[in-house]
């Protein structure tokens, strides 16, 4: 990404048409890179609405579905799954004239767009999922991680067995 956007950065214009499926790839791939935050992601929000677990095997726009209507979906308004499955030349559609690219899917043999975005919107979506969502995901993930490893240090029950080991070490 970082090479795509230095080299799109040193020209002076770049065709419209040719910029906005650079800024798609990059949000597929970051859309990509979150799928194991989004798995831990959907099944803390059923464990905090005390809803059973889901299978492991469910894929990634239903756990996006489970995490956007819990309250905590409008951490997600920049995701879309349906941009993350597009093809760059198969299944997106960029119309030049009027600033818009549509997702487009074959469904009972016909191909049938399933949303559509205007030139500013997919800038602005990939802006905020590279400089909000994607750090944001994982510094929460980080903290998370820390917290729970400082819960166990300084527990009773670790302090108690880590006296115990040194115990059994002098014996």
């Amino acid at each position: 990404m970082k090479d795509t956007l230095g080299m799109l950065g040193l020209r002076k214009t770049v065709p419209v048409e040719i910029d906005i499926r650079h800024l798609l790839d990059i949000y597929r791939r970051l859309s990509e890179s979150l799928v194991p935050l989004i798995k831990v992601l959907s099944e803390a929000v059923c464990m905090l609405e005390g809803r059973q677990r889901p299978d492991p095997n469910l894929g990634f726009e239903i756990r996006y579905e489970i995490i956007k209507r819990s309250p905590y979906g409008g951490f997600l308004k920049c995701l879309d799954p349906a941009i993350r499955h597009s093809e760059s030349h198969t299944a997106t559609r960029v119309d030049k004239v009027i600033g818009k690219v549509y997702l487009t899917e074959i469904i009972d043999g016909q191909r049938l767009t399933v949303g559509e975005y205007t030139f500013e919107q997919v800038s602005d979506m990939t802006r905020e999922l590279v400089d909000v969502l994607f750090p944001s995901l994982l510094f929460s993930f980080c903290l998370h991680e820390l917290a729970l490893i400082l819960v166990i240090l300084f527990s009773p029950e670790y302090i108690e067995l880590l006296l115990c080991i040194d115990n059994m070490q002098q014996v």
